[in-house]
């Protein structure tokens, strides 16, 4: 009878384990659950405050960029106004370059063969210009070339040619003191538009001399 009772006693004791074996293994199941979800959540964290700071710093830098583009900018279109003279296609209205020459069109006209300029160059001062030529180039507005301008390397100094409408040399000879020169010319592939457009006058080949003083 002992021995039957002790056989029933190690019969519990076993299953008895195994129960408590079996609920040692939920449990711990249920801990490395719990710590996989806390463990995903801490990674989907981590990613997410990554994938912020990244669009923080890429709207930073595209900001400071944007200022610095906008500077860069800024200081070629005081440059290119600087640097070249400027006048408005008009006629019967002097305009005057840096240096002080004159200029005046009694003809601006658009045509199919591009824009007709005519008029005279003045020269107010104390010596002679010879073998002047003047080059007359067609430009946009810097506002309208900032694309171009960003994807040409932001160059500072001077205007490239590949902007402008289009441009064309006139050869005007000597201009004496006080005195004007006519020139007349066709800039081609100008046409007239809704965007004004500006004529820069560039001095090519020119020697000066001197008067003696009386």
């Amino acid at each position: 009878m002992r021995a039957g009772n002790e056989e029933f006693s190690m019969h519990d004791e076993f299953a008895t384990h195994r129960l408590e074996h079996a609920a040692d293994l939920r449990t711990l199941q249920r801990r490395i659950d719990r710590l996989s979800l806390a463990l995903v959540i801490v990674i989907a964290l981590v990613l997410a405050c990554f994938a912020l700071f990244a669009a923080w710093s890429w709207r930073e830098s595209r900001a400071l960029n944007t200022t610095k583009d906008d500077i860069l900018f800024g200081r070629f279109i005081h440059y290119d106004y600087d640097s070249d003279d400027y006048v408005a296609p008009v006629v019967n209205t002097i305009q005057f370059f840096h240096s002080g020459y004159s200029i005046q069109f009694d003809r601006v006209e658009y045509t199919n063969a591009g824009l007709v300029l005519s008029g005279e160059m003045g020269n107010p001062n104390q010596f002679r210009i010879k073998h002047l030529a003047l080059t007359f180039a067609a430009r946009p507005y810097p506002e309208k070339i900032r694309d171009k301008w960003i994807s040409g390397e932001r160059n500072l100094l001077g205007w490239s040619p590949d902007w402008d409408f289009g441009r064309t040399k006139v050869e005007i000879g000597d201009l004496q003191p006080g005195q004007t020169a006519n020139f007349n010319l066709t800039i081609p592939g100008v046409k007239q538009t809704a965007d004004p457009s500006r004529i820069a006058v560039l001095f090519s080949g020119e020697a000066y001399e001197y008067l003696p003083k009386r």
